[in-house]
């Protein structure tokens, strides 16, 4: 066994390996690039040397550094992970020629499974079926006649490729020189190898994996399949074991006929069988093989119980495996969830900086993998993966349930990421019912898309000015009326978005939910209904999060929840939200609005504004700052009583605010009320409001106020 191996990766993967040397008792030596100088996965290694600047080329691909550095350690072998020179079989001969293990399988298997058109032929002549396509493409000419003889679609695959990149789908004849030369070109550019060559393209079809492990004794198993049909531009997305309609008797089909191929082609250590799978024809085709750990080789850890890390460790060391085919039984189900550091909203950007807040999910049966932590900073130079998470259950549907779960206890800040994305995706029918494929992705986008576009044509009409206004315009104008600056009522957690930091906000009290306690008639028809409508538990959401960086408490009120009456528990919400900002010296900040509280909701918020007011007031007493925004409207008496206690009151244009309807108010006093009486502009001239601003200028200003408090 080795006593010291170099892990030639960064990441997850390296911290993943690490993990696996400790518990094996093998000293670990990390290698980093000046970006990844404070990275976890260095913390967590023996030793540890930087081989490079920033950019992979001057680092994680450089492998004289590399192998300097395993030199200078005494590293007896080096563990590439996934990635990076994991399938360089220039590196892998490096290390043999040094005196090193490389652990994976040798440097010639790795030359020819790595070249696509060599593997294919392969494959083909040891019995596994392959895609039809051509071999290797001598110029355009014949890339056209072997077009013509293959059909489209079709695609146009890197010889060198991998990781779904340089491959190039053309739907025409006419589209094919121009598909062909870039494919050519970019396979030159990425893999320094302009080879390319074509294959059918299947529509409606599974990517399915088989996870091999094969040992220097001829022994060979199949750990069963993943299904990665979840996947965006062919970078996988979601990932899940075993396949769910795949027949028994395919499956057996499936890894017999894997085995039987990595045998033939005399494969050591894990790899993967990556292939095609045709729901109605019940035939799979061979993809590719990748002669490396793969990104989901956690979904086979999990329903295997079988440590791939330690078995490339321990083959590579000259040990047998000591298990076979028949010992392998998947009774459980697993399924795998990307993090990746990206905005799904803009286009997947990836998204760059600081992670200032970090919680992930834990419990029985969920994994999480990754490499960063609080405090970590997401490079560009990089790819945009920060972990993977992990579940597994008894059955599917238990399976997705406790993702969805676990998806929810994700906290992070700083960033954009995709958990709301992933979550989205785990609710639509087609995942559901297991009956998705390469196009699912494609599918469910280009519907939203669609979606989208069909609400930014919709027109809505201002109550104001009665123009009517597109809906793509108004959400890029905060929803204010272009025409007379009207501001349209909007969703609680929209202002919260609109104000905090990307990622900062945590809600507080969820599980707090009006109940019917005095027994109203249609009390709880009525609460059913604001929920549907407004897609909250209750009328107010309470919280902490940053803005600009600086902690502060804030709640809104929802106006499509009983317009945003207090309700029999929202006074108590933000109750507790002051005991915790006065705990915490935090200042509070409320987005006010409510419609008039009926006489249930009246008579519980009245009962609650004592507790409430006493919360603010001692919030006041120890020097912290409360400041509230009047939205439109605020007309209920309880609610507007309470928002005049903070010491700042600001007021959105044309709101109108009142502690009761002017017909009351001119009936009580008997004199006429004068113009826009409760309006905000009227309010500021009698010294009621202290300010009124704009909605798109309010995370601006209330930074502001908030510095100048501090």
């Amino acid at each position: 066994m080795f006593s010291k191996i170099l892990i030639a990766n960064r990441g997850e993967i390296a911290v993943r390996i690490i993990r696996a040397c400790k518990e094996l008792g093998i000293t670990t030596v990390a290698v980093f690039s000046e970006a990844d100088r404070h990275a976890l996965y260095v913390r967590l290694a023996d030793e540890k040397y930087c081989i490079g600047d920033a950019p992979a080329k001057s680092s994680y691909l450089n492998m004289n550094n590399i192998i300097v550095a395993a030199l200078a350690s005494k590293a007896e072998a080096i563990h590439p992970g996934y990635g990076f020179l994991s399938e360089n079989h220039s590196f892998a001969a490096l290390c043999k020629e040094n005196g090193i293990v490389f652990i994976g399988p040798s440097a010639d298997l790795i030359s020819k499974m790595g070249d696509k058109d060599i593997a294919r032929r392969t494959m083909k002549n040891v019995g596994f079926p392959v895609i039809p396509g051509s071999e290797l493409l001598k110029d355009l000419d014949d890339a056209k006649e072997q077009a013509q003889r293959i059909g489209f679609p079709l695609l146009i695959k890197a010889r060198s490729g991998g990781g779904g990149r340089g491959i190039h789908r053309v739907d025409k004849l006419d589209d094919l020189e121009n598909a062909y030369t870039r494919a050519a070109s970019e396979a030159a550019s990425v893999f320094a190898d302009d080879g390319v060559y074509m294959e059918r393209l299947l529509l409606s079809v599974k990517h399915i994996e088989l996870q091999i492990l094969a040992d220097h004794f001829g022994n060979v198993v199949c750990l069963g399949e993943r299904d990665c049909s979840a996947q965006r531009k062919n970078q996988k997305v979601i990932e899940e074991g075993p396949a769910l309609l795949i027949s028994d008797a395919t499956r057996h089909r499936m890894l017999d006929a894997a085995t039987k191929a990595a045998k033939a082609v005399g494969y050591t250590n894990a790899g993967t069988i990556e292939c095609l799978y045709d729901q109605q024809s019940e035939e799979f085709y061979f993809m590719e093989m990748n002669t490396r750990i793969q990104v989901e080789h956690a979904v086979t850890e999990a329903i295997t119980s079988i440590d791939l890390v330690k078995w490339q460790i321990w083959i590579s060391a000259g040990m047998k495996l000591d298990f076979t085919q028949a010992e392998i039984h998947n009774n459980t189900h697993a399924i795998e969830c990307r993090i990746n550091a990206e905005n799904p909203y803009a286009g997947f950007q990836p998204s760059y900086g600081q992670i200032t807040k970090f919680h992930s999910p834990e419990g029985p049966f969920i994994r999480f993998d990754t490499g960063v932590c609080e405090g970590a900073t997401v490079s560009p130079f990089y790819d945009s993966m920060i972990g993977k998470l992990i579940v597994t259950a008894r059955t599917r549907n238990e399976c997705i349930q406790r993702m969805k779960s676990a998806l929810n206890e994700f906290h992070i800040s700083g960033i954009h990421h995709n958990i709301d994305f992933l979550k989205f995706l785990l609710s639509q029918e087609d995942f559901l019912s297991g009956d998705y494929t390469t196009n699912f992705l494609t599918d469910v986008l280009e519907k939203q898309k669609e979606a989208d576009e069909a609400n930014n044509r919709a027109v809505t009409q201002c109550v104001n000015c009665s123009q009517l206004v597109q809906n793509g315009e108004l959400d890029e104008l905060y929803h204010v009326c272009p025409f007379c600056n009207y501001h349209f009522k909007v969703s609680a957690r929209q202002r919260i978005t609109w104000i905090c930091d990307i990622g900062s906000f945590v809600e507080h009290d969820t599980d707090l939910i009006s109940q019917n306690i005095l027994d109203f008639p249609d009390y709880d028809t009525k609460l059913e209904k604001s929920r549907k409508e407004s897609a909250e538990k209750e009328a107010v959401i309470c919280g902490i999060g940053n803005l600009s960086g600086m902690p502060v408490a804030i709640f809104a009120m929802e106006p499509s929840f009983m317009m945003g009456s207090m309700g029999s528990v929202v006074g108590e919400k933000i109750t507790r939200l002051f005991e915790t900002a006065t705990e915490k010296s935090l200042p509070v900040v409320g987005f006010i609005v409510s419609g008039g509280a009926r006489m249930q909701e009246g008579i519980i918020s009245l009962m609650q504004m004592a507790k409430t007011s006493g919360a603010v007031r001692q919030h006041n007493d120890a020097g912290n700052l409360y400041l509230c925004v009047l939205t439109n409207p605020t007309t209920g008496g309880v609610t507007a009583s309470f928002a005049m206690e903070a010491d700042i009151i600001v007021a959105e244009p044309l709101a109108l605010i009142g502690f009761a309807g002017p017909r009351v108010i001119e009936q009580t006093t008997r004199q006429q009320l004068p113009d826009g009486f409760q309006r905000a502009e009227f309010l500021l001239t009698k010294g009621f409001v202290d300010d009124i601003v704009h909605r798109k200028n309010q995370r601006d200003y209330i930074s502001l106020v908030l510095e100048l408090h501090k």
